[in-house]
């Protein structure tokens, strides 16, 4: 995968964002506070506790405590989830008689929900552009020493409806020391459906890695798997995942035999874990290990770790360390490769 390519794609994700994500903008969502106050605003999103407005006077978004808010209604359409995974579609509003109960309407259908039980509420736009969200951001070092530069480029996009979710993220990083190239990049996808009455869903996965540290010209990956929410809150998160997927390599240094490209079948298990701050702070972990079906012995591993602290609206402040390593690579090549990046962004 070129660099040139590369840069192609994430000009792609940041059009993708640039869509609204859809539904009813007027500002004519209600909020009852439990101190008394009443506010008309654009209710957007609840995550992690904190309850997402604009209001009409207001040029930024408003972050409120969940927990502050006695009673809401709103014309426009949300997706509501659950502790227990579930996802409710419809206009949302505080139960007259429980009030805190919160009924989601969807023609002549009305579900109650309890607020405690709620840990996502999100807009729901009328096409797959409407339902997008995601970010990117850009890093950039230099050591006089060495003259060793190195710049980072990431972005993610997700997109949910009422039973699925898809998440696609990429990454790069240019390093150059002393005229010496060394880059990374990676793109994974993953692309999710809730099981009916269940907490289970299917996935379908998929990923492309280059990594010039290990002579990796190009590994694919795809397959399925069921993934659990084995715990779900406003405040942490850890999913687990287990399936099959079918690789294929090609590195830039060839085996005992002189060949370059290999295929295998190998096992998938998957660890994603997030810890989340009032409106601030928010870590995310994920761990994947791969061991091979058709080379017995060879376990393949990769770990990622981000820290976002959001500095004002939109714009934050990310630290990710990332680290891969393999058992036993086909080709005589480095068993490992990792680092530590950091780099200002933007979600949108």
């Amino acid at each position: 995968m070129r660099t040139k390519e590369l840069y192609c794609l994430f000009a792609l994700f940041l059009a993708c964002g640039m869509p609204s994500r859809g539904g009813d903008h007027t500002k004519t969502d209600v909020l009852h506070m439990k101190n008394g106050d009443r506010l008309t605003c654009e209710i957007k999103s609840l995550e992690h506790g904190v309850l997402t407005i604009k209001m009409p006077y207001t040029n930024n978004d408003v972050t409120i405590d969940w927990n502050q808010v006695a009673r809401l209604e709103s014309k426009q359409m949300f997706i509501i989830e659950t502790r227990k995974g579930e996802y409710h579609a419809g206009q949302i509003a505080t139960d007259a008689e429980k009030g805190d109960h919160l009924d989601v309407t969807l023609g002549p259908t009305s579900t109650e929900v309890p607020h405690p039980s709620i840990v996502t509420v999100e807009e729901l736009g009328t096409s797959f552009w409407g339902r997008m969200k995601g970010s990117i951001s850009y890093g950039f070092s230099f050591a006089r020493s060495n003259k060793q530069t190195q710049s980072t480029l990431d972005a993610n996009l997700t997109s949910r409806t009422e039973k699925r979710y898809t998440t696609v993220t990429a990454s790069s990083l240019f390093s150059n020391t002393e005229g010496i190239q060394t880059n990374r990049h990676s793109l994974a996808a993953t692309y999710s459906s809730r099981l009916k009455y269940s907490q289970w869903s299917l996935a379908a996965v998929g990923g492309l890695l280059k990594s010039d540290q290990q002579q990796l010209d190009l590994r694919t990956s795809f397959g399925g798997a069921l993934e659990r929410k084995i715990i779900y809150t406003p405040r942490t998160s850890l999913i687990g995942l287990g399936g099959v997927v079918y690789t294929r390599e090609n590195y830039s240094s060839a085996d005992a035999t002189g060949q370059t490209r290999f295929n295998s079948l190998e096992g998938v298990i998957g660890m994603q874990h997030g810890t989340y701050g009032f409106d601030r702070l928010e870590w995310l972990n994920s761990v994947w290990v791969y061991p091979s079906i058709t080379d017995s012995g060879r376990v393949r591993s990769s770990v990622d770790s981000s820290l976002y602290y959001k500095i004002i609206g939109n714009l934050f402040f990310k630290v990710s360390v990332y680290g891969s390593y393999d058992t036993r690579p086909p080709a005589n090549t480095p068993k490992s490769d990792y680092g530590i990046t950091n780099s200002v962004g933007w979600s949108f």
